[in-house]
């Protein structure tokens, strides 16, 4: 999973070279940061806001 997840960031990355993407493997755990500068805020929000 974790090399899936590697993948589809680096995409995103390729994508959207404003996104700072970051994973850390802690364990089992995988995280996946997301950062962006001010002007992509609105677009994380979009893409990672829970949804009702």
């Amino acid at each position: 999973r974790a090399v899936r997840v590697a993948e589809l960031a680096a995409a995103e990355q390729r994508c959207c070279p404003f996104f700072d993407l970051r994973l850390h493997l802690d364990g089992p755990v995988l995280h996946l940061e997301v950062r962006a500068p001010a002007e992509g805020r609105t677009l994380l929000t979009d893409l990672f806001a829970p949804t009702p």
